[in-house]
């Protein structure tokens, strides 16, 4: 019985591996709020556990020849609830601006209203909600906008950021400091 005891607990260990690896490659590809993180790892954690406990029964059962089946072990059950506590500290609801009433020619209605949009770190885009850093290839990869297309689009003055302030003092400050910008001396 001991023997089944670490067989469950190395199960455990290699199911949060893979529960890391699902995780991280479905981030790479898609965006998720922080507090939807712990939901997704936790039922990547609980369907992979569960695959891992259908291939234990049909081992078990098939090693009985002819016994009765075991009920799987307790240990892998424990570890299942040992994630719980974080999906509730991350359901607490995360402010963002209000959706505004004012709506563009077609009649659509930005996710945010203009006047929040721009952040000293972030610009939230109007067509979904989401904060940036910039905004251009946001607009480009996902609604096919440019950004003087995104401009009219939202009745938005020609001078509107697309970049956070914040963002840009940085990459400015970095590039004056590499010599960028600079005509080179003549030696």
């Amino acid at each position: 019985m001991a023997n089944k005891l670490e067989i469950d607990v190395d199960q455990v260990d290699d199911i949060r591996v893979m529960t890391t690896e699902v995780v991280t490659a479905y981030l790479g590809r898609n965006q998720l709020s922080a507090r939807d993180l712990s939901g997704l790892i936790v039922e990547v954690f609980d369907t992979l556990n569960g695959l891992g406990g259908a291939a234990a029964s049909e081992e078990e059962e098939s090693s009985d020849a002819g016994g009765e089946a075991v009920p799987e072990a307790q240990p892998a059950q424990e570890a299942v609830a040992e994630p719980e506590p974080v999906r509730e500290e991350a359901e607490e609801p995360v402010p963002q601006p209000e959706p505004v009433a004012v709506a563009d020619d077609k009649g659509q209605t930005p996710a945010v209203p203009i006047e929040e949009s721009v952040t000293d770190d972030l610009i939230y885009c109007l067509e979904n909600g989401k904060g940036y850093k910039t905004l251009k290839r946001h607009l480009w990869s996902s609604y096919g906008l440019t950004p003087e297309a995104y401009r009219k689009k939202w009745n938005l003055p020609k001078d509107y950021p697309l970049v956070a302030p914040n963002y840009s003092k940085r990459r400015s400050a970095t590039a004056k400091e590499i010599g960028l910008g600079r005509k080179p001396r003549k030696g």
